[in-house]
């Protein structure tokens, strides 16, 4: 049979008898004709890249737009992987597949070498259907496979032409924008700054692809230090230069700043306005061609020549400058503490005659930026320190004793730096001292006489080598005052025992600082002095009695003033006396009394036990309208007689003038 189409038959072969007699039936197996048929299968494709070292920036060679067949074998080339399916159905021997393959620039390729062909190339190849064919090293390209059956005679070989593409390897380049511009209020780039990439063989993450992004920052400023950041994005950004490093999966990259590599990108970002900065603008004497900010004082101004140069560059304009002083008597002060406003010296950059100290300048914009808060655009401080002059200057003082501060003659106290070391001349209301009152106590500290004590007088110092410096001698001192408070007086008039009392300085000025002395064998506290605003000070009397709290004002010469008032806590008085006595001259315990408060006057008398006297004191307050406190200076043990035990009375009348109180007891007298 001959001409048959394709399928499946079976022959079925009978003898002569009919059906229902004894006869034999035979059915052979399936038999399959189907068409001839020759196809490429499992074609895949195999990069070969060179392994990248660690840390090492190496891109993608750029295409050449041609193909160098004996270039390839170097790298960043393919190899394709196929094997031949093939039901061609022939009566006579299996003769094999010719293979040819045409490549991107039109010509055959050669697969005779091993260059390209792993395998038997030469002839048509004898390997039978599902062989894996590799063909090595093909460039990027278009590419025409022709499978064609090697047969003999007349008849028709059976031919198969596959298609293929090579993918390129592409650079990798950086696509993104590279200027940027700051915003104003914040100082950084607004959302930050996104890098964007192609080329290369990308990471694909949730089916995104994506790359491996390593900045480097070099900002702006030459002092600041340079910062590596991760990521896609970097924000906040601020200005400076950023040099970027993408990575792809293969470890290839791309360095935006290498000089080595192609195509580099420099990304910026841009102030809009330049932060508000200062520079010097007064020439070092001590250093030709450098300028500074500041000067100490010159010999001939006495001290009080100092001076302060700046330029201002950068800021929102208009801009606005005000200068302070530092002054502790303005801690509280609300837009600059610890410091006193120089008004005079406003919208200036140059400043002249000033005394050594610590100065601030504020800078600030007057535009309405919109801004939240303030930046260094925006805002600008800085403290600018004018030196004491290095040939002489006052390190401590002057100071005086409390015969000149009551406008007797009496002695004042400087500690003076001369860099030369030698004599000093001292000048006080322009009169000159007579080296016969002037002593020098070491080799900074003087002590000089004043004999014509007036109310305020310049000071001057003038060294050997007429260097001179000036300060003011001023005698003037307020009015001691305070006040007293706490919440159980506020009620009833009473201070408890262990309340917490509060006081307030009420002195008027002049003074520069207080020392309050509670009266209760307490530490001092020293307070200085605000100018807007007053220090609360607050103090806790733990048992009753009457406390003389003083109030002690300080002016800028140690002169002071000082005012006591008795303070009532709880029953408004206390008498305390030890059980023991102990007179051996250590300093500890050597007399025998009591501590006592809150009373006019005292009778403290010491029997021993069979009842004799053996010592009587009574003491009163000098003058009861003007209640200073008083003590009882006590029994120092000497002519003891011998006694188990010794008794003690203390009796006294209270502030009152009515009230008496009686106090006994016993005590042991050890040796």
């Amino acid at each position: 049979m001959t001409g048959l189409p394709s399928g499946v038959y079976r022959a079925i072969a009978t003898d002569g008898r009919v059906s229902t007699c004894d006869g034999n039936e035979f059915i052979t197996r399936n038999v399959v004709i189907s068409e001839s048929t020759l196809s490429v299968s499992n074609f895949r494709v195999i990069e070969n890249i060179p392994e990248v070292s660690e840390g090492t920036c190496k891109n993608y060679p750029e295409p050449s737009g041609t193909i160098d067949w004996l270039a390839t074998t170097g790298g960043y080339s393919n190899d394709i992987f196929f094997s031949i399916s093939s039901s061609v159905r022939r009566t006579t021997a299996y003769n094999g597949f010719n293979i040819e393959l045409i490549g991107p620039d039109g010509s055959n390729v050669d697969l005779t070498g091993n260059s390209n062909l792993f395998g038997l190339p030469t002839q048509p190849s004898l390997e039978r259907p599902g062989f894996t064919y590799r063909f090595r090293n093909l460039p990027s390209g278009e590419y025409t496979l022709t499978i064609t059956e090697n047969v003999t005679g007349t008849l028709i070989p059976c031919q198969e032409v596959f298609f293929f593409t090579v993918e390129e390897f592409l650079p990798i380049q950086y696509d993104g924008e590279t200027v940027f511009e700051t915003d104003v209020c914040t100082g950084a780039v607004d959302g930050g700054i996104t890098a964007s990439a192609i080329g290369g063989v990308p990471y694909i993450v949730n089916g995104i692809p994506t790359y491996e992004f390593q900045w480097t920052y070099t900002p702006t400023d030459p002092t600041a230090a340079t910062q590596i950041f991760y990521g896609e994005t970097v924000d906040p950004a601020y200005p400076g230069t950023y040099c970027l490093r993408i990575i792809d999966q293969n470890s290839h990259s791309y360095c935006s700043c290498d000089p080595a590599g192609a195509n580099q990108v420099t990304i910026e970002v841009d102030d809009v306005v330049e932060p508000i900065a200062t520079e010097g603008n007064l020439a070092d004497p001590n250093n030709v061609g450098s300028l500074v900010k500041s000067l100490p004082p010159d010999c001939t101004g006495g001290g009080l020549n100092g001076k302060i140069g700046i330029q201002v560059t950068g800021g929102q304009l208009p801009r606005s400058i005000n200068w302070y002083i530092e002054d502790p008597r303005y801690l509280n002060d609300p837009v600059s503490p610890g410091y006193r406003p120089l008004t005079e010296y406003d919208n200036r950059t140059s400043l002249d005659n000033l005394l050594p100290g610590n100065y601030k300048v504020i800078i600030s914009s007057q535009s309405l930026t919109g801004c939240a808060n303030t930046t260094n655009y925006t805002y600008y401080e800085e403290i600018i320190q004018v030196s004491p002059n290095r040939e002489l200057y006052i390190m401590n003082g002057p100071f005086v004793d409390e015969d000149l501060c009551v406008g007797q003659q009496g002695r004042l106290t400087i500690d003076i730096f001369d860099n030369n070391d030698g004599n000093l001349s001292f000048y006080y209301n322009d009169i000159l001292i007579p080296s016969s009152d002037v002593v020098r106590l070491s080799d900074r500290s003087w002590s000089v006489a004043i004999v014509n004590a007036v109310e305020t007088a310049d000071f001057r110092v003038v060294n050997e080598e007429g260097c001179w410096i000036t300060t003011e001698v001023n005698r003037g001192i307020g009015e001691p005052n305070f006040e007293y408070t706490s919440p159980n007086y506020e009620a009833s008039s009473l201070i408890l025992a262990r309340e917490e009392v509060t006081f307030k300085n009420t002195s008027t000025d002049p003074y520069v600082k207080s020392e309050w002395l509670f009266g209760d064998n307490s530490p001092p506290e020293l307070v200085p002095t605000l100018v807007d605003s007053v220090i609360t000070v607050r103090h806790t009397y733990g048992i009753s009695g009457t406390y003389f709290a003083t109030l002690r004002i300080y002016n800028d010469i140690e002169c002071s003033e000082e005012i006591t008032i008795p303070i009532s806590v709880g029953k408004g008085y206390n008498i305390m006396v030890p059980n023991v006595f102990t007179p051996n001259k250590d300093l500890v315990n050597d007399y025998f009394r009591p501590l006592f408060s809150g009373f006019s006057n005292m009778t403290f008398t010491v029997y021993d036990f069979r009842g004799n006297v053996i010592y009587n004191e009574f003491k009163e307050e000098a003058d009861i309208n003007n209640i200073k406190g008083f003590s009882i200076d006590g029994w120092d043990g000497n002519f003891a007689p011998y006694s188990p035990y010794y008794i003690y009375t203390a009796k006294g009348l209270l502030l009152d003038g009515e009230t008496e109180v009686e106090r006994s007891g016993t005590f042991i007298l050890i040796k």
